[in-house]
């Protein structure tokens, strides 16, 4: 329906965000008990670890330099 087309678009924001949390979670194979004991310090810094070594790449491919 085009009158929820907005509502739409966060839904399926939502789901891919979440999807690629559980993904990563299942690959790391961290638990939900095991990331409260960790803290939110160290969850934060390897989530902008992660996302510099991921813009970074992704600007190395763009620009030619990885094919």
């Amino acid at each position: 329906l085009p009158q929820g087309q907005r509502a739409y678009a966060m839904i399926y924001a939502a789901a891919r965000v979440g999807l690629t949390v559980t993904l990563f979670l299942i690959g790391s194979n961290i638990s939900r008990p095991a990331l409260q004991k960790m803290g939110l310090r160290p969850l934060t810094m390897a989530v902008i670890l992660w996302a510099v070594v991921a813009v970074s790449t992704l600007l190395l491919i763009r620009s030619g330099f990885i094919h």
